[in-house]
């Protein structure tokens, strides 16, 4: 584990290790970030020690095409830390980690490597500690910490270490199986179980129907009268709807 001060993005930077041919298993921790970035391309705004960000490279055998759900398994693995640690966290499909319908962190993957070939992954996750008046002005959403959720860790060195304990058992869970036997756990974390939603696809069309879960490529279900769809993570973004 490396903790530096500042740095653009902790994801481009273990990025540039993987293309270097750097070792798996190695996380990078930032102070604070000035060019974090979330799912879609969205910017994460941070200010200096008011988020846990870091991100870990992981070398795998298999290839990018069986990464399937990497993102949501990763969400198993921080929604157990902070539970355990007292947090009722939950998963917003496709990465994002609330508290009470409002974003405490995420997790944006990024992998390195293509066709039949071992590739590396970048799990990049953020979670907000301590949000202070400015940074809040800047998120575009609901947002809380973990200073108002609670828990009975303080320091983000203890909230990192707890978080990288279940990161590496799901990891090695994944490896083996991938998403499909943490699928049943996911859909327990489900903030919007059972609930109308609505997904806008990036072409502007929206689809409205129930969350019925995920299946095990971690696809979102949505049910929508007589039949249920299969969404891939990454091309919809999802509200709850009236």
């Amino acid at each position: 584990v490396r903790i530096v001060d500042a740095c653009g993005s902790t994801n481009a930077e273990m990025m540039r290790e993987a293309r270097a041919g750097g070792p798996g298993g190695q996380v990078l921790a930032a102070e604070v970030q000035w060019e974090g970035r979330g799912r879609l391309g969205r910017s994460w705004h941070s200010g200096l020690c008011n988020a846990l960000t870091f991100s870990l490279l992981w070398r795998t055998e298999s290839p990018a095409s069986a990464l399937s759900g990497l993102s949501l398994a990763a969400g198993v693995a921080i929604v157990r830390a902070l539970r355990r640690h007292a947090v009722n966290a939950q998963l917003k499909w496709p990465n994002d980690i609330v508290y009470e319908e409002r974003k405490l962190g995420g997790v944006l993957i990024e992998v390195q490597g293509a066709g039949h070939e071992s590739c590396a992954a970048v799990i990049g996750v953020g979670i907000n500690t301590r949000l202070g008046a400015e940074t809040r002005r800047r998120i575009d959403q609901a947002a809380t910490d973990l200073t108002e959720a609670g828990g009975n860790i303080r320091t983000r060195s203890d909230w990192l270490a707890a978080i990288l304990i279940e990161i590496a058992a799901v990891l090695d869970r994944f490896a083996r199986a991938g998403f499909a036997p943490l699928q049943r756990e996911w859909d327990g974390y489900h903030a919007h179980a059972g609930r109308p939603v609505e997904l806008t696809l990036p072409n502007g069309e929206r689809m409205r129907g129930i969350a019925a879960g995920v299946d095990e490529a971690g696809r979102l279900l949505l049910a929508t009268g007589s039949s249920t769809r299969a969404v891939m993570s990454g091309d919809v973004s999802l509200r709850a709807s009236a």
